[in-house]
């Protein structure tokens, strides 16, 4: 099968084979002391042409400079200067490393991550997504991969390759090595045999969590995704699911190796091409519902939490539990650690099966913060076998993708084991914007992931927030999460006023996040608060100056407004007027002792 290979535009493949034949002019321009560089060669699995001796240093000599991207993440200038000290340990001195700002065939370099360089680019080119290490070109050693992670990967095999080729003559350092014996490598999890994609312009590639990978081409037409359908559908995929969102286009396919998720947004004319392998994440089995298996009304409960543990002008944290027809509970996050034992009286008094068992179909965790998942963190330990779960749903940003001490690494670090700790052995989903997972009788549609965000960075975790609409008995809710101002600009750009919804959960607590676009595209008529009255009333006061509150406020009414304190809140999906609402009383025993 066609292995995906990048595509570079017909003007900079011209570019680079003129730079690639002007570099492999002889020996003019070599270094004093030194032979001169081969000429233009590529690795990634082909053999060179002549397996050339390259003299990196001699005789205590190095010419070589260290040049990264001048736009680079923090992660690649931190791994620039990790490898700048790891070659100074062998050489004794510092090679001098700059950024990638001015171009010169001619010069030495050792061209680390994904540079403006032809050379970086051609070296690209020849190495499939999941590919990194050492290219020698012209006067250049290219040290890269298609992302981040992987050319951190990259250094280290540079620095070993350099290791290894050592020699010391008395007080004199020399560092030489042969093209042969140059062994670039490959990420073993990466799903990536897939048709290529031929049309558009290749913006790049980022690795995501859990061992996959996207990749992001521009200048993409509809009837571009139309072709590279067909394409996958000829190459043996089966397809899974496709949806359309308002102008929007997703998809995804499978084969016996994994998943691949399509995402084609109008507004900029974008696809990313999204692969998991299938023990990262699991396909969700569709169910069909006839009602034959009801035994309650579905209904949406907004659980208050318990804000007694910090100031409560201050209050944080976000729970729902929605109520199946058949019985089964699906779960948004949770609140803090001091909600775990509530929301178990929750479950249990809420419980409508005739054989009592407690079964969530899924437990949605929207990202990686604390008020978000500490509850399935205090939770778990103390009751996950006394209840079953079905799947749990989480896509956790990338640690590459987020800006500096945003990250955080539950949902990969801790959340698998807290999965084995649940009874009814619970699958993982990673869902992707575009899919949607009916339980019973509600569907739950993806409608942004961090994943929509790139190529920029996330400057706060909170936009990782995973968007869902879910649709039941006519009625639909908008979960957004903590994302903030700029996953709301994206979220509109994507949507529009396809993003109407009845009921809206405030963005990040009515802290922040929440925008008039955002609320004229939604023009919800009921607006929920996860957070504590105290809160509620300083953030929706005229001087609040974060987001709109009271904008929306006055859009819905105030008798129309659900803030998470006090008794919960009960909805039911079927409500003609709000006063069909009820209400649910935690005990004060109820409340967990810390």
């Amino acid at each position: 099968m066609k292995k995906i290979l990048l595509r570079m535009a017909a003007g900079l493949l011209v570019l680079l084979l003129a730079v690639s034949a002007a570099a492999c002019g002889g020996d003019d321009g070599a270094p004093p002391e030194q032979s001169s560089a081969p000429a233009a060669e590529t690795t990634g699995g082909a053999a060179p042409e002549e397996d050339r001796l390259i003299e990196f240093a001699v005789d205590n000599v190095c010419n070589y400079t260290i040049a990264r991207p001048d736009d680079a993440t923090e992660n690649i200038v931190d791994a620039a200067i990790r490898l700048q000290t790891d070659i100074e340990r062998l050489l004794g001195y510092k090679l001098k490393l700059t950024d990638d700002f001015e171009y010169s065939a001619d010069a030495y370099e050792i061209v680390f991550g994904l540079s403006a360089y032809p050379e970086t680019m051609q070296a690209l080119q020849a190495w499939q997504v999941g590919e990194y290490g050492v290219a020698v070109i012209g006067n250049k050693i290219v040290v890269a991969g298609h992302t981040d992670s992987t050319t951190e990967k990259a250094a280290t095999v540079f620095y070993n390759l350099l290791k290894d080729s050592v020699s010391v003559d008395g007080d004199k350092v020399s560092i030489s090595f042969r093209l042969s014996d140059i062994e670039n490598k490959s990420m073993p999890y990466w799903f990536g045999d897939i048709p290529a994609f031929a049309a558009g312009s290749y913006h790049g590639a980022f690795d995501l969590e859990t061992d996959n990978v996207q990749m992001y081409y521009t200048d993409v037409a509809e009837s571009d995704v139309d072709d590279y359908v067909r394409q996958l559908a000829e190459a043996g995929f089966a397809k899974y699911q496709t949806n359309r969102i308002g102008e929007n286009r997703f998809a995804t396919f499978t084969s016996e190796e994994g998943m691949v998720h399509l995402t084609y947004l109008a507004y900029n004319q974008s696809l990313s091409i999204i692969t998991d392998p299938l023990d990262a994440t699991v396909l969700f089995t569709p169910e069909e519902y006839d009602g034959s298996t009801k035994v309650t009304e579905n209904t949406l409960g907004i659980i208050s939490l318990d804000y007694s543990h910090r100031d409560v002008t201050d209050g944080n944290g976000m729970s729902y539990v929605i109520t199946l027809e058949d019985g089964r509970y699906v779960i948004f996050d949770g609140g803090y650690a001091q909600d775990a034992e509530r929301l178990w009286q929750y479950l249990n008094d809420n419980n409508q099966r005739a054989d009592g068992e407690i079964v969530i179909a899924a437990w949605i965790l929207t990202h990686s913060h604390g008020d978000h998942y500490g509850c399935i963190k205090e939770f778990v330990p103390r009751h996950g076998k006394d209840v079953t779960v079905e799947y749990v749903m989480a896509n956790a940003a990338s640690s590459t993708m987020v800006a500096e001490g945003q990250y955080d690494a539950f949902l990969t670090s801790s959340l698998p084991s807290l999965m084995r700790q649940m009874g009814g052995s619970p699958k993982l989903i990673k869902p992707h914007t575009g899919q949607s997972f009916t339980f019973c009788n509600a569907t739950f549609e993806v409608m942004y992931t961090h994943e929509n965000f790139y190529p920029s960075v996330l400057p706060y975790l909170n936009d990782s927030s995973t968007v869902m609409r879910m649709t039941a008995n006519g009625k639909t809710v908008l979960f957004t999460g903590d994302c903030e101002a700029t996953a709301s600009s994206v979220l509109v750009n994507m949507y529009g006023t396809a993003l109407h919804c009845d009921i809206l959960q405030v963005n990040h607590h009515g802290y922040s996040g929440g925008t008039k676009a955002l609320f004229d595209a939604v023009s919800p008529s009921v607006a929920m608060w996860t957070t504590s009255q105290a809160a509620f009333d300083i953030r929706n006061s005229d001087k609040w100056i974060r987001t709109p509150n009271k904008y929306l406020v006055d859009m819905v009414g105030l008798d129309h407004v659900f803030v998470a304190d006090g008794p919960c809140k009960l909805l039911p999906m079927s409500y003609d007027s709000l006063d069909e609402v009820t209400e649910y009383h935690f005990s004060t025993e109820q409340r967990m002792t810390q």
